[in-house]
C-alpha cells in the first residue's frame, strides 16, 4: 500500500483493522509511506489505513481494504492404469496436478507397493499445473493396486494407480530351417510358447508366422505351450538368399508379447522339362514353326497352375520344301511369356523330332467294279497338298497296301508292280521312283466281294489319306457259285447215302467263298425220295431206272445255284444155285447167300421172262452156313422153272 502526503517533518503509520502495525513478519515499511504485505495469506486479510502526522498534527487516509483469495488442489485423472508390464521392466505415466486458487500451493505426493512418483514435493503458483509422473515395476506376474496420496495447503486427493506384471515369455523349440523346391503344397512349422514358472498360453491362442510377407496363423494346442501350422509355401518364389521365418506372439492378460526369428526357408527352383512336339512334314513341303513364338511344346512340372508361353524352337534341318525324307531334330529354348517366372525353375529343354515323309500317294484304278479274281490296273503318284503330282521324288519307298480283305476260304487278293513282282498286302515293299519319275503302275486281283471299300496305301509312313493323297473305291461283285457235274451210281435196288460236302466238293465260286448244300428236290425225275437230313442226302429208289435230282448250293452272301446229280443203276445181280434137283413137277434149288442179309426169290416160266416173287421167300434171309433152300411146284401150264434169287440191299 502506498500513501501520499505534505508537509514538513511528516511521519507514518499504518494500521489495520485500526491496529498499530509493526514491521515483522508478512509486513515491512509500516512506518513509511510505503506498506508491503509480502506471502499474504489469508490471517492479512482486512481494511488498511495510515496516520500521517508532523507539529501540525495528524490526518488519517482513507481505509483500502485487502482480499487475500487462497490455493485450490486439483488432481487429474483420477486414476491410472498402467497395464501388463514385463517383470522386471518400468512403465509409467503421469497425473496433472492443478493449483485453481490464488495463492502458492504447496504439495506433497506420496505411494506405496511397486509404483513410484516423481516429484514427491513442489509448489506450484495460483492458476497453474504441473505434472507427476507415476512409475510401476512389476516384481512379479500379477495384478498391482495402489493409492497415491497428494496432500497441499490448497487440500487433499487420493488417487488410484493399478497394474499388472505381464510373464515374460520367449517362443522357442521351433521348426529347424527348411529347405524346399518351389511350388511345395506347404511346411508344417511347429515350436512352444512359455514363460517362466512355467507359464503357457492358452489351447486356441495364436502365433503369428511369417516368411516373406506370407502369414498364417499357428494355433496353440494342449497345455503345455505346443503350436502347429501347415504353412502355404507354395507362391513363395525361389530365391538364392533363405528367408527368414518369424514367429509372434502378441501376448495376453498374463504373458508378455514374444517373437522368434532364428530359423530360416530355402526355397530352391522347382524341375521343369519343356519338350518340343513331335511332328510330321511332307516332302515338298515348308515347315514354318521354328524360331521365336512357338507353342509346339509340352511343360511339365509346372506349380500353381502356371504356364508357359511360348519357346523358341531351332530346326537341326528339314524346313524347307527339298528337304530329303528322315529325322530332323527340332530344340526348344527361351521359354517366356505365360504365368511362370523362369528364376523359380531349373529348366530342361528337350528336343522333338521333325519327320520329312514322302508325299502322299494317291491310288487310281482301272476299273471301281472290278470281277472278283479279274487283273485291275492300278496307277500310283505322289501328289502334294493341293492333289497336284509331285514329279521330283527320287528313291525307293517302302509301298504298303492294305484294305481289301481275304477270301472265306482264305486266298488273299494280290498286288503286283509294275515290274510284275508281287505286293504283298500289309507288309512294307520297296518300290523304286528315279528322278523325276511321279507314277507307278500295279495290278489288283481280288475275290471277297464286298464294297465299297477302299484301298489304302501308305508310303514311308504316310497314308494315303494324307491331304492330296487319296485311296481308291472299289465294289467286288459277288457271284453265283458253278455246279460241277455229279454223277452217282447205285447196285440194283439199292438206296444211296451221299454226303453234302461230296456233293459240293466240284462245285467253284469266283469270290472264293465257302459253299454249302442248302436244300434238295424232295422227288427226283423218276419220282424217288430224296431227304435232306444232317450232313447226309438220302435217295430212296422206287425202282431200278436211271434218275436225277437237284440240289441248291450257297457262298454264304446271298449267291444261290440249282446243281443236278445223276444216278444210274447197276447191272441185276444173278446169284447161281449151289444145286438143283427135279421130283416130277417138283423143284429144289439151293441159293448161296449171306447170312444176315435179306433176299427174295423170284421165278419166271423163261429165261427172259418176267420174274415175279415167290411167295413164302419174299424179305428172307440164309440159314447160319449162308444157305436159302427153295422147293416148288411150277404153276399148271408151266414147261419149265427159272428162278433167281435177289438181295434186297439190307
Amino acid at each position: 500500500f502506498s500513501v501520499t502526503a505534505t508537509g514538513n517533518d511528516l511521519s507514518y503509520q499504518w494500521q489495520k483493522n485500526s491496529g498499530n502495525l509493526a514491521n515483522g513478519g508478512h509486513f515491512s515499511g509500516v512506518t513509511t509511506s510505503n506498506l508491503t504485505v509480502t506471502a499474504a495469506d489469508t490471517g492479512d486479510a482486512g481494511d488498511y489505513r495510515v496516520i500521517v502526522s508532523n507539529n501540525g498534527g495528524s490526518v488519517t487516509s482513507q481505509v483500502a481494504t485487502l482480499t487475500v483469495s487462497t490455493p485450490v488442489l486439483a488432481v487429474s485423472p483420477a486414476s491410472r492404469d498402467l497395464g501388463g508390464v514385463p517383470v522386471g521392466v518400468t512403465a509409467s505415466n503421469t497425473f496433472t496436478v492443478s493449483n485453481t486458487g490464488c495463492g502458492t500451493l504447496n504439495v506433497t505426493v506420496a505411494v506405496s507397493g511397486a509404483f513410484a512418483v516423481a516429484p514427491s514435493g513442489f509448489s506450484v503458483a495460483g492458476g497453474e499445473s504441473r505434472p507427476v509422473t507415476v512409475t510401476f515395476t512389476p516384481a512379479a506376474p500379477g495384478g498391482f493396486n495402489a493409492a497415491v496420496i497428494f496432500s497441499s495447503n490448497g487440500g487433499a486427493s487420493t488417487n488410484a494407480v493399478s497394474g499388472t506384471g505381464l510373464a515374460v515369455t520367449s517362443i522357442h523349440d521351433v521348426t529347424g530351417s527348411p529347405t524346399i523346391s518351389y511350388g511345395t503344397t506347404n511346411v508344417l512349422l511347429t515350436g512352444v510358447v512359455s514363460a517362466a514358472g512355467p507359464i503357457y498360453p492358452a489351447a486356441g491362442e495364436t502365433v503369428r508366422v511369417t516368411i516373406n510377407g506370407v502369414t498364417s496363423n499357428a494355433t496353440v494346442t494342449g497345455s503345455a505351450g505346443a503350436f502347429a501350422v501347415g504353412f502355404p509355401t507354395a507362391t513363395i518364389p525361389a530365391a538364392a538368399t533363405p528367408y527368414t521365418i518369424t514367429y509372434a506372439y502378441a501376448g495376453n492378460g498374463e504373458l508378455t508379447a514374444a517373437e522368434n526369428t532364428a530359423t530360416t526357408m530355402t526355397v530352391t527352383p522347382a524341375a521343369l522339362d519343356i519338350t518340343a512336339h513331335s511332328t510330321n512334314k511332307t516332302y515338298g513341303t515348308v515347315y514354318t514353326a521354328v524360331g521365336p513364338g512357338q507353342t509346339a511344346f509340352t511343360a511339365t512340372g509346372l506349380q500353381n497352375g502356371e504356364t508357359v508361353g511360348t519357346v523358341t524352337i531351332t530346326a537341326s534341318g528339314g524346313t524347307d520344301a527339298a528337304a530329303a525324307t528322315g529325322n530332323y531334330t527340332l530344340t526348344p529354348s527361351a521359354a517366356t511369356g505365360g504365368t511362370f517366372q523362369p528364376n523359380n525353375y531349373t529348366i530342361t529343354y528337350h528336343a522333338g523330332t521333325l519327320t520329312v515323309i514322302a508325299p502322299a500317294l494317291q491310288i487310281t484304278a482301272a476299273t471301281a467294279t472290278p470281277a472278283p479274281g479279274a487283273p485291275n490296273a492300278l496307277t500310283l503318284r505322289f501328289v502334294d497338298t493341293t492333289g497336284a503330282t509331285v514329279s521330283s521324288v527320287t528313291g525307293d519307298y517302302e509301298l504298303t497296301f492294305r484294305g481289301l480283305a481275304t477270301a472265306a476260304d482264305g486266298t488273299p487278293p494280290t498286288v503286283t508292280d509294275r515290274l510284275g513282282a508281287a505286293v504283298p498286302l500289309g507288309t512294307a515293299t520297296p518300290i523304286h521312283f528315279t528322278s523325276g519319275e511321279s507314277t507307278a503302275g500295279g495290278v489288283l486281283v481280288a475275290y471277297k466281294a464286298e464294297g465299297p471299300v477302299t484301298l489304302h496305301a501308305s508310303c514311308g509312313g504316310a497314308a494315303s489319306t494324307n491331304t492330296g493323297g487319296a485311296g481308291v473305291t472299289l465294289t467286288i461283285a459277288n457271284t453265283a457259285p458253278v455246279p460241277g457235274a455229279d454223277l452217282l451210281n447205285r447196285g440194283w435196288g439199292l438206296r444211296l447215302k451221299v454226303k453234302k460236302t461230296d456233293l459240293v466238293a466240284n462245285d467253284t465260286d469266283a469270290n472264293h467263298d465257302l459253299l454249302s448244300l442248302t436244300s434238295v428236290t424232295t422227288n427226283s425225275a423218276n419220282g424217288a425220295k430224296v431227304t435232306l437230313a444232317g450232313n447226309y442226302v438220302y435217295y430212296e429208289p422206287i425202282n431200278n431206272e436211271n434218275d436225277s435230282f437237284q440240289y441248291t448250293v450257297s457262298d454264304g452272301q446271298g449267291g444261290v445255284t440249282n446243281g443236278t446229280v445223276a444216278i444210274t443203276v447197276g447191272d441185276q445181280p444173278v446169284l447161281s444155285p449151289l444145286a438143283t434137283s427135279v421130283n416130277g413137277r417138283q423143284m429144289t434149288v439151293v441159293f448161296r447167300g449171306i447170312f444176315g442179309l435179306h433176299y427174295t426169290v423170284v421165278r419166271s416160266p423163261t429165261v427172259n421172262g418176267t420174274y415175279e416173287p415167290l411167295d413164302g421167300y419174299i424179305n428172307i434171309t440164309t440159314d447160319p452156313q449162308g444157305r436159302i433152300t427153295v422147293v416148288d411146284t411150277p404153276p399148271e401150264g408151266w414147261t419149265s422153272g427159272f428162278y433167281r434169287l435177289q438181295w434186297l440191299g439190307n
